[in-house]
């Protein structure tokens, strides 16, 4: 492991809303869905979910920011526009959500009684270029930027708002604003190794191999302006991830092959390399809070891969009927059940579906959201698992 500054050079560093919701029933489980339109203005889109999970109405809210899209060579990325995880988190009863045209981040309060009634506290500057996700914990925010100013730095946070964030950890990237997607991109920030270690992955290019970039906690919870860099062995591609629980170990997703699980103690290769058959695009990764089970949706087709996250072997693969071309970001609840954001060829909505994946999985539900459309990102549930 060596430090980040030796290869990228670190740094030290009431809402509007237009309402088609009815009050909310009471319901145990997962009570709501979130996800951000990444549209100018930006809106987080709250989602009913009732009994059983089923999908139940959307209100949207002003987020008080811009959102933007990653570019390719003939226009803007569509969908996955901010290609991240996390770009949209719940802790407790707050939710945040970055704005990447605007270089903000917003925080909202949730009210328990009413989920999909949520209140702005707030938006606020970053000091970086294009924020595309976020990771929280206690009473520390931290966010990360694909654009020019590519990194990752951190806030204090509280009821009442987000503080100033500290200096840039800054990535040696050569990107621009919005970033170019045939370059080095920052995918996933997350917090890891039992909350010890703020996680940034980045996917690699032609000129610059995929690698993770990690930040200690001092005792205090602050999170080092010093970064350590991980470049595993024969990977091209960090896209999404995530912890896996009482352990060093992360899960990343990676569309060459499928994904792979990293020991944070040992970065310099993968623990596991799973080879996922007949995958497409799985660029994003969650791990079941209670069992500790790996799950893989496929932007590219409709199947929901089951992992060992200790051993790499596939345990499960099942293909959805539901009629979506595929599953972008998402959420895992508690009891066992995936919410997905999804897209349809029979319309031009986003579509939220749910699955049950308590023993043989089985599908849910797969709603329309009228009012959003592909630029949609980011995927969180309430109450967070």
């Amino acid at each position: 492991m060596v430090q980040v500054s030796s290869l990228l050079a670190v740094t030290v560093a009431l809402s509007a809303s237009v309402v088609y919701a009815f009050p909310f029933p009471s319901s145990t489980g997962t009570k709501a869905v979130y996800f951000q339109t990444n549209k100018s203005p930006n809106s987080i889109v709250a989602v009913n979910i009732e009994s059983g999970g089923k999908i139940g109405r959307a209100t949207f809210h002003a987020t008080g920011g811009v959102g933007n899209a990653e570019l390719t060579l003939t226009g803007p990325h569509l969908p996955d526009s901010l290609g991240s995880q996390n770009s949209v988190v719940v802790y407790d009863d707050y939710l945040f959500n970055v704005d990447a045209g605007s270089d903000q981040i917003s925080l909202f309060f949730i009210p328990p009684q009413d989920p999909t009634g949520l209140i702005r506290v707030g938006t606020y500057n970053v000091n970086g270029d294009f924020p595309n996700t976020v990771a929280v914990r206690d009473d520390v925010v931290c966010v990360a930027y694909a654009g020019t100013r590519s990194g990752v730095s951190c806030a204090s946070w509280g009821p009442r708002g987000i503080g100033k964030f500290d200096s840039l950890r800054g990535f040696e990237l050569h990107q621009q604003s919005p970033p170019n997607t045939t370059l080095s991109l920052v995918s996933d920030a997350f917090f890891a190794d039992n909350d010890s270690l703020l996680v940034v992955t980045v996917r690699g290019s032609s000129s610059l191999p995929a690698f993770v970039a990690t930040y200690p906690l001092d005792r205090n919870g602050q999170v080092s302006t010093k970064g350590n860099l991980g470049v595993p062995e024969g990977i091209t591609n960090s896209f999404g991830a995530a912890a896996v629980p009482e352990s060093s170990l992360i899960l990343v997703s990676d569309p060459t092959f499928g994904a792979y699980t990293l020991d944070l103690n040992h970065p310099q290769a993968p623990a596991s390399t799973i080879n996922v058959p007949g995958q497409k695009a799985i660029c994003w990764a969650g791990v079941t809070p209670k069992s500790a089970v790996g799950i893989l949706p496929d932007a590219g087709t409709n199947i929901i891969t089951q992992v060992n996250v200790h051993s790499g072997q596939v345990t499960q693969q099942w293909r959805s009927t539901n009629g979506n071309s595929g599953n972008f970001d998402f959420a895992l609840s508690a009891d066992n059940k995936l919410f997905a954001l999804s897209f349809n060829p029979s319309d031009t909505d986003v579509h939220i579906a749910s699955i049950n994946l308590s023993g043989k999985f089985a599908d849910i539900d797969n709603v329309a959201i009228p009012g959003a459309d592909n630029h949609s990102q980011g995927l969180a549930i309430y109450p967070s698992a």
